[in-house]
């Protein structure tokens, strides 16, 4: 996404990942840091996978400038540890309520 036209107002603009999983059959409120989370199998369907981390979507807050991936130089990647504990965002798995390193 650029900041052209109808997405002026969007900051500098960049790539927009999402993740999907068409297994969900329901919306379900869960993100990293969420009491019992991923174990209480809680997650949502359709989700932006946003560059700075934070999860605001997910926490009901407003989307800004730093959700969108434009030139980040620390990239995305496998969970350096407990898959439990992140970094987060990562490529790591998720299934039936739990996390696997993918590195």
């Amino acid at each position: 996404r650029q900041p052209l036209s109808f997405d002026k107002k969007i900051g500098k603009g960049g790539l927009a990942i999402w993740h999907i999983d068409e297994n969900v059959k329901h919306n379900a409120e869960g993100y990293p840091g969420q009491y019992g989370w991923p174990r209480n199998g809680k997650h949502y369907k359709i989700a932006l996978l946003q560059a700075d981390g934070r999860y605001d979507l997910e926490k009901g807050k407003h989307s800004d400038s730093s959700d969108l991936w434009a030139g980040s130089s620390s990239g995305i990647g496998p969970s350096t540890g407990n898959p439990d504990t992140g970094p987060f965002p990562n490529t790591d798995a998720y299934r039936e309520n739990k996390l696997k390193a993918t590195g």
